[in-house]
């Protein structure tokens, strides 16, 4: 009874912490959404601030050119037109912005730039203004902006192209939601004429004021209205999909440890074996051990498929630990007829290095191996030994006094460098599969193969070469004296039965290399 109540009290608090949490994550979702919108609309205003101001700087800028050019034509008052309408042509010719320049006296066409412009060619309605926005009656297809500058009864009105102007406007980001406003006549940016009557939505316009000129620039908010509406709902929605997130990584997650961890029980790990020979004379080295998974339902799984599951998992060391117990198993039947020394290469997983166990699991795999037939190779991933420390370097000390050696595992892809692998003094390195691959492709791929073995050379490290596939690259390692070759062309990775069926059949591995013999003569 005491211990059912305990359960209980246990499964209340972890519902109403998981209440808790979906709670505290329902108010963060709304107060990050509603911040969210808010920083939005406020960036919107800012960039829209920022666009305006810049239209309208540029569209002064034209009413400034314009002004020039009117002040200049006020020189021509009082003239004979014969006189002034050379001028006035020269004048627009030579302008960026005019279309045209007229001197009107008392409200009538007195001179024009514009052939025979009468005065029933212009709109009365804008004499008036110093700005105006209208249709151009001589050609109806396009628009006019006309800067007017007035003394008593002189004027000069001087035309622009509306076009000009609409492709400021064009330049606006969230275009076809601005206008230019002058005299409550609107100009588009697609340079069609509105009146500010026909404009839809008018509590959604800003309006900004030139501080030099008759105009305005009005923008129509388009404030986006989805949030307004399916808040609620895009919460709610939110909740369920992270939540289903979590579900689902925690359900896979927590599979693959039980997975593995049922798969460790059941022995569905087994070791593989893949051949090492010497260089000089082909003849066995020793072998890398390579694990597999059988298993029940997905058959034999490659290491890919099944290691960085049992590392993010945490069963890699119990993993390996039952690996080189099996190892050694593999072994004892075979110690008679192995070359001496042999050696066997075990991968190990950084984590399992510095754990306190290893030293030991090493000490009782030699163990079962009292004439010392059997040489330990602890192979490690070059990026797992970036760290390097006084601990670590102790740490491989204390491996090296019992007999077992260092190797560093897929050199040239992590970070190794000279100094790093004199101060560490590993027993061997293995240069990658991949730049094995490049041998005999290109000179540059070559002579990073060439770099891996001369640092080695330095350093009186011994080498292997995984990855050898073909007899080019194996002639050419064999030149460079790489000490240990490891590859296809020797053996495929298999079982230990049948790895060394070799040693009773030797005659049919030689037929199948031909020039090259991999035996010792056994003692």
């Amino acid at each position: 009874m005491i211990l059912t109540g305990v359960f209980r009290k246990i499964r209340n608090s972890s519902l109403m912490l998981v209440t808790l949490s979906i709670l505290l994550f329902l108010v963060a979702v709304l107060v990050g959404i509603n911040y969210a919108q808010y920083r939005a609309e406020k960036e919107y205003r800012a960039d829209i601030d920022k666009q305006v101001v810049q239209i309208i700087h540029n569209i002064e800028n034209i009413f400034d050119e314009a002004n020039r050019l009117a002040n200049k034509v006020t020189t021509m008052w009082g003239r004979p037109c014969v006189k002034s309408e050379y001028e006035l042509k020269k004048l627009v010719a030579t302008s960026n912005i005019a279309r045209s320049a007229t001197i009107l006296y008392n409200d009538s066409v007195y001179c024009s730039s514009v052939y025979k412009l009468g005065t029933d060619d212009l709109d009365y309605s804008t004499f008036n203004k110093n700005i105006i926005l209208a249709h151009n009656k001589l050609n109806p297809d396009s628009s006019i902006v006309g800067y007017r500058l007035v003394n008593d009864k002189w004027a000069v009105l001087i035309g622009i192209n509306a076009k000009l102007f609409a492709g400021l406007l064009e330049a606006y980001k969230y275009n076809q939601n601005i206008f230019l406003d002058i005299q409550d006549q609107l100009l588009a940016d697609s340079a069609q004429i509105f009146k500010l009557d026909e404009l839809k939505d008018k509590d959604k316009i800003l309006s900004f004021n030139s501080s030099k000129y008759p105009f305005k620039i009005m923008v129509k908010i388009d404030s986006p209205s989805f949030l307004d509406y399916y808040l609620p709902y895009l919460v709610f929605f939110l909740l369920l999909a992270l939540l289903g997130l979590f579900q689902t990584i925690f359900i896979a997650l927590t599979a693959s440890r039980r997975d593995i961890k049922r798969a460790i029980i059941a022995n569905e790990f087994i070791p593989y074996y893949q051949l090492v020979v010497t260089s000089s004379n082909y003849k066995w080295h020793g072998m890398e051990v390579l694990m597999r998974w059988q298993h029940p339902k997905r058959g034999l799984l490659q290491p890919g498929k099944f290691i960085p599951l049992a590392e993010r998992s945490g069963l890699i060391v119990p993993m390996t630990r039952q690996m080189m117990i099996k190892v050694a198993n593999d072994l004892i039947p075979y110690v008679n007829v192995l070359p001496k020394p042999f050696f066997i290469g075990i991968n190990i997983n950084a984590e399992y290095l510095y754990e306190p166990t290893l030293l030991l699991d090493c000490k009782n795999f030699q163990a079962k191996f009292s004439d010392q037939r059997i040489n330990l190779v602890l192979e490690i991933t070059e990026g797992q030994l970036v760290e390097s420390s006084e601990a670590l370097d102790n740490l491989l000390d204390e491996f090296r006094q019992i007999g077992v050696q260092i190797s560093i595992d897929d050199f040239g892809t992590g970070y190794s460098n000279f100094a790093y692998l004199q101060k560490l003094k590993v027993d061997h390195i293995k240069i990658d599969k991949t730049f094995v691959g490049m041998i005999c492709t290109t000179a540059d791929a070559q002579y990073l193969v060439d770099a891996i073995i001369r640092l080695a050379k330095k350093l009186k490290i011994a080498l292997v070469a995984e990855g050898v596939e073909t007899y080019e690259q194996l002639q050419y390692l064999t030149d460079q004296k790489v000490d240990y070759i490891q590859g296809f062309l020797f053996s495929r990775p298999a079982p230990i039965e049948e790895m060394l069926k070799t040693l009773v059949q030797p005659t049919n591995i030689v037929r199948s290399f031909q020039q090259f013999t991999m035996f010792n003569e056994f003692n």
